[in-house]
């Protein structure tokens, strides 16, 4: 199950509009198809930082959707529920850009 929120354009001003938030994440191509997915527990770091470096190794990456972290669930939660649903929907393939399962 894709994360609801729709996809935002990547962009300076759209990172920064997520200040330190932490969370899970998906990134997508042009077309809007999932890459890969991600996650940030530190709010010293957060989940803009890390798609900035994703998109770096990865200049495909045009759009991204984030689910905060909650009380209940932790961004490597989020991250591992995203990256088991993708890999039931592709019999069993990781998303493109993702070489590793979720830790």
């Amino acid at each position: 199950m894709p994360i609801k929120k729709k996809w935002s354009k990547y962009s300076k001003e759209n990172l920064k509009k997520l200040g330190k938030t932490t969370g899970g994440y998906e990134v997508a191509d042009k077309n809007k198809k999932h890459l890969g997915t991600g996650k940030s527990e530190s709010p010293n770091v957060g989940v803009a930082s890390r798609i900035k470096t994703k998109k770096k190794k990865h200049p495909a990456i045009q759009h991204f959707r984030v689910e905060e972290e909650s009380f209940f669930e932790s961004g490597g939660d989020i991250e591992r529920r995203h990256a088991a649903a993708y890999r039931k929907k592709h019999n069993g393939k990781n998303p493109p850009i993702d070489k590793r399962l979720p830790s």
